[in-house]
Order: structure tokens, then sequence, then C-alpha cells
């Protein structure tokens, strides 16, 4: 137990250091890890920068729960990637903006690691991959992974209708009011951030 608290306390802290909590989700507990993978095995790992090259690709994403038996196997998750940075940290014009949206994911174990899913090859595309593309000069950006757990299947979410503000015409809107109105359950989340000098 005490593994699962330090776990828990290593991922928020960045969270709240880079302040992901409170600007794009509200606190919570993490159910689990989220693991990110860019090709050339660049690693998503709360907070470290990568290039809008190294990024352009879409990553592999597995999710480690912190109890694998939790999870029955007919479960349904949402995987999404928002960047509150639209076009920089203090322009929230577009902001949030949508970068991708997986829906109705399966929690599938991956090869030879019976309690870490791989959330590449099942469910559907709601909003297609867009790496990394900050204006140059504004500084990084925070590029933030989510996974949620859903409550019903994504043919009754809300749609996203833009990539900007996640569609809904607001500065400084995004996943949290999608999730909201969905009743999405969040739980894991990790960023890298990215710029373009």
């Amino acid at each position: 137990m005490n593994y699962s608290v330090n776990t828990n306390q290593a991922i928020v802290d960045p969270l709240h250091k880079d302040e992901i909590i409170p600007d794009v989700i509200p606190d919570f507990t993490p159910a689990g890890i989220i693991t990110a993978i860019y090709p050339g095995e660049r690693a998503v790992t709360l907070g470290n920068e990568l290039t809008p090259e190294q990024t352009s690709q879409r990553p592999d994403v597995h999710f480690t729960p912190n109890d694998p038996y939790k999870y029955e196997a007919d479960d349904l998750f949402t995987l999404v990637l928002t960047d509150p940075d639209a076009p920089s940290r203090t322009d929230k014009k577009w902001s949030e903006f949508c970068h991708w949206v997986k829906t109705d994911i399966k929690l599938v174990p991956s090869p030879n690691v019976a309690t870490t899913a791989d959330l590449n090859n099942n469910g559907s595309t709601g909003i297609d991959y867009m790496g990394p593309g900050p204006p140059k000069d504004t500084g990084l950006h925070r590029y933030i992974f989510l996974l949620y757990k859903q409550n019903r299947p994504s043919s009754n979410f809300t749609k996203v209708k833009d990539r900007q503000n996640w569609g809904y015409g607001t500065p400084g809107t995004g996943v949290a009011k999608w999730a909201k109105e969905n009743n999405l359950e969040l739980l894991a989340s990790n960023y890298f951030v990215c710029q373009k000098k």
C-alpha cells in the first residue's frame, strides 16, 4: 500500500508543480500509471522536454493500474492529449488545443506484461493524433495525456467539434468540461513540454 501512495504522490507532485492541476484537471488520486513512448524510444516522463520533430508521430501508450483486478473485460476507457498553452501560456485564445481523442478502449494486456494494458490497438478514434506545433518563441507548451474510465459508450458522447478550445469557442476551455459533460472518471495523467525555438 505504501508503494501505491508513494507512486501516486510522485505523479501528482509534478502535475501541481507545472500547474496542470488546477489549470487543466482537478486534483485527483491516480488509479495507475500511463506511459507514452514516441518512436526512437523517447518516453514521456512527467515534464521532460521533447521536440516537435520527436513527437510528430503517434506514441505507443500503456496503462498500468494500481489494482489490476479492479476493471472488467468490458469496461471502456478514453485517452486524450491536450495543450493548454495555445498559442502560449499567457495567451489562451486557442486553449485548450485538442491533439488526440481515442474512445471505447479496452484494457488489453500487453504481451508478456500481464498487469500493463496496451491502449494502442483497439478503440475508436474521435480526433486523429496531431503532433505538437507550438508557434515559434511562445515558450514551453505542456502536452498532457489523460486516461479516463467511461460510464457509457462514446456513441452517446458530446462530439469534439474543433481542436481549438475543444470546440467550445471559449478561451481556456477544454478537456475538463468535455469530461464532465460525458461523465468520465479521471484515472491517470502524464505529460511532456515542447517548444519551437
